[in-house]
């Protein structure tokens, strides 16, 4: 599926292009560290190793809701892309209500997303180690997790930005998951609002008056 898709067509369609490329790494660019690595597109290697692992061609049904505004576009966008490859994706429209709970992690291909406002050790040990509640896609591979341990024990700063980038590298080699884009977004505040500061997803409600009792809010 990493070689079949386009992420600048799933960023294009399903964000207008208002975002950045994730090419399957799940630290978003801006992070320190990031690493610039990323699978090249190729659809004729994709349809190969279908062949190879006995199929002519595939057929899946990927589960998406309006539970988010971008995940059925990300999905047409992601099927549109794979089809290439002899990939065909079913797009199937689940309940927002009841996607989270009847949906993740139990189907599996579906649409989800995360907050990437939180520092990279617990970004890659909360969504890809193995046996981890939250692993989305039940990946183990205990590889991987040595290197998170590595880094987590590495008091030098730049061998621990190494390993952390190189297991970055081996989540877009072997993982399950497919990262196309982090999707900018978009907050409008009053002008009457001062003192507003946010990192990631989390807003700073304390400086913003925010904190005090439902009247205030």
């Amino acid at each position: 599926m990493k070689l079949a898709y386009d992420p600048q067509r799933v960023l294009d369609v399903a964000a207008q292009g208002a975002g950045e490329l994730g090419h399957d790494n799940p630290v978003p660019p801006d992070n320190p560290l990031w690493v610039d690595y990323s699978l090249e597109r190729d659809p004729d290697e994709a349809r190969s190793l279908l062949r190879a692992a006995g199929h002519e061609g595939l057929t899946l049904d990927m589960y998406t809701s309006s539970y988010d505004p971008v995940f059925t576009p990300m999905a047409l966008a992601l099927s549109d892309a794979v089809a290439e490859a002899g990939i065909t994706v079913n797009i199937r429209n689940a309940s927002a209500d009841s996607y989270y709970s009847q949906i993740w992690m139990q189907q599996p291909l579906m649409a989800t997303y995360w907050f990437t406002g939180r520092p990279v050790d617990q970004l890659l040990n909360q969504i890809f180690r193995g046996g981890s509640s939250y692993n989305e896609t039940a990946w183990a591979d205990d590889t991987f997790d040595a290197m998170l341990d590595d880094a987590r024990r590495e008091i030098d700063d730049d061998k621990r930005r190494t390993l952390y980038q190189d297991a970055q590298r081996y989540i877009v080699d072997h993982s399950g998951s497919i990262t196309p884009m982090f999707a900018d977004r978009l907050v409008g505040l009053s002008r009457d609002v001062v003192n507003y500061y946010e990192h990631g997803f989390e807003f700073d409600y304390l400086n913003i008056g925010l904190a005090g009792s439902e009247g205030e809010r």
